[in-house]
């Protein structure tokens, strides 16, 4: 039975890179037109429906694709291509119907996440004896400031932005991107109510940072409003066909609760209840004062990402620990160390 499993996903992964498919999949070709020696990341691999169904990690993916005579691996054992970086055969042009995109630009898609362009944000510190300065102490939400930037750059779409008490980034979807307009907001400065902010693109080495530390934050939150634009399209659609109100709860909430998916530890998980399962086990497991093993600090340390604190509590983190609470003996609780 395992090996009918290697040999379907062997087949599905060839499939990817055929020439059947990348003559129609516009998605897969641009991305290995990016590339210079032709490779496609296994991350964008593993969000194919097929592969999710079949739970395979990103090893299990490259440990199958080396026997392949049609596709091969790359060192890092993280991106796979056409055997001998093949050319790519020529893309077929689809006559369609618009996508919704294109009748409403700003609506946020998956493939938004592919390649942002980063923005960072500084605080600048108030001038002596300015009102500025005298109203220094009041607090700017991230949400404020993005606000802000859609509204002083309105052609941008905007998928994520984040802030804490000097500095940020915001994310910009670099599909159909005015790259001047781009470059006039990566240079330029924002005003928030009193507050002043210098607008600069990240270097690569913050941009590694940012993936590191805030890129599962930001597929969440995206994930999330892609949901929450598929509940308004939902909606509108049962307003248009005038249907009569039903005076009852919707069931949104009950969806919302734990949607996924979360990529947590370079695996991904379905919805919230095989997170907290995956939580439990390893708390459960180590004894009081173990440090967790480098596959569930990371499991943990993506988790903790999500704590509303976890700016100020992550500070100083060397290591995880797993230990009783010491005012609930009954309870245990993961310790930062």
């Amino acid at each position: 039975e395992m090996a009918e499993a290697k040999k379907e996903l062997l087949k599905q992964l060839e499939y990817y890179l055929s020439d059947k498919n990348l003559e129609n999949d516009k998605f897969f070709s641009e991305i290995i037109k990016e590339d210079k020696e032709g490779w496609l990341p296994i991350e964008y691999i593993m969000k194919c429906n097929k592969v999710k169904k079949m739970k395979v990690s990103s090893k299990e993916i490259a440990e199958v694709a080396v026997k392949s005579t049609e596709i091969e691996v790359s060192a890092c054992k993280k991106k796979l291509r056409r055997k001998g970086n093949k050319p790519l055969p020529e893309l077929k042009v689809k006559k369609r119907k618009a996508p919704v995109e294109e009748e409403n630009p700003n609506l946020i898609i998956g493939q938004d996440l592919h390649n942002p362009v980063l923005i960072k944000l500084t605080k600048q510190k108030a001038r002596k004896g300015s009102k500025a300065e005298k109203e220094e102490e009041e607090e700017i939400k991230w949400k404020e400031i993005e606000i802000e930037f859609k509204n002083n750059f309105p052609k941008l779409k905007v998928i994520y932005s984040r802030f804490t008490e000097s500095e940020g980034q915001i994310a910009i979807s670099s599909r159909n991107l005015d790259k001047k307009l781009s470059e006039e907001a990566s240079k330029g400065e924002l005003k928030v109510k009193t507050a002043r902010f210098k607008l600069e693109p990240l270097s690569e080495k913050e941009k590694e940072a940012f993936q590191k530390d805030h890129g599962s934050h930001m597929q969440m939150c995206v994930n999330r409003k892609i949901e929450q634009q598929k509940r308004l399209a939902k909606k509108l659609n049962r307003n248009k066909r005038d249907e009569p109100k039903k005076e009852r709860v919707e069931p949104e909430k009950k969806k919302t609760k734990g949607e996924g998916p979360y990529y947590l530890g370079q695996t991904h998980y379905a919805d919230i209840n095989k997170v907290k399962s995956k939580a439990k086990v390893i708390l459960n497991l180590k004894k009081n004062g173990e440090k967790l093993s480098e596959v569930e600090f990371a499991f943990i340390g993506d988790l903790f990402k999500h704590h509303p604190k976890y700016e100020e509590k992550s500070a100083n983190m060397d290591y995880i620990t797993a230990d009783v609470n010491p005012k609930f003996k009954n309870t245990r609780c993961f310790y930062i160390v």
